[in-house]
């Protein structure tokens, strides 16, 4: 679901307060709202039950965070057969369909991310994933399988990064512009795009 909204934004948005009063009629004390945004709200709107877990749009967690928050709902869920999740972010969309994906595979619901995104589009249209986000659902994938297939935590050293085909560019310079970016968690340790501003 998109960011429950107020004021002018609702109009446009879930308006916060018709989500609440859904949740509290129809899900009374059996529902858990994970929030998926870098926006916050007052939590007891939703009586305390939101958990705060948002990063930025169209990038993906940590995988301990989503590993995380696959947990948390499962947990959730089996305490009570009554009980819901409810996930929004910004858009309703990216974000959602990662944990979304991420939890159908954690649930072993599906064996494979691609399946688990397939529902997703099937039901909410397509989500427009980031390829990390896709990775990063592909990961848990890889971790609930027969053969669990868990991540390093080892540092690795990048010596290079070759992109093939080389794109294609015209003397204009109007064409594509390829550029690489290295994050370590949340951080931009490296970028070249500068780089193909000096050799203009």
């Amino acid at each position: 679901m998109s960011y429950p909204a107020e004021g002018v934004e609702s109009a446009i948005k879930n308006n916060i307060e018709d989500v609440r009063t859904f949740l509290e009629s129809q899900h009374k004390n059996c529902y858990a709202v994970y929030n998926l945004s870098q926006r916050s709200y007052r939590v007891n709107r939703f009586e305390n039950r939101v958990s705060e877990c948002g990063w930025p749009q169209r990038k993906a967690p940590t995988l301990a965070s989503l590993y995380a928050i696959c947990k948390n709902m499962h947990l959730w869920l089996r305490q009570n057969p009554k009980n819901v999740c409810v996930v929004h972010c910004t858009d309703g969309k990216s974000n959602s369909a990662t944990v979304v994906g991420a939890f159908l595979v954690f649930c072993c619901l599906f064996e494979k991310a691609s399946s688990a995104m397939h529902m997703f589009t099937a039901k909410r249209g397509a989500p427009g994933l980031a390829p990390s986000q896709r990775r990063y659902i592909d990961y848990i994938s890889d971790m609930m399988s027969n053969t669990p297939l868990m991540p390093h935590s080892f540092p690795v050293i990048l010596n290079s990064i070759t992109m093939s085909p080389v794109p294609l560019f015209n003397k204009m310079r109007n064409g594509v512009t390829p550029f690489a970016e290295i994050f370590i968690g949340e951080e931009r340790i490296m970028t070249s795009s500068q780089e193909y501003e000096k050799i203009k």
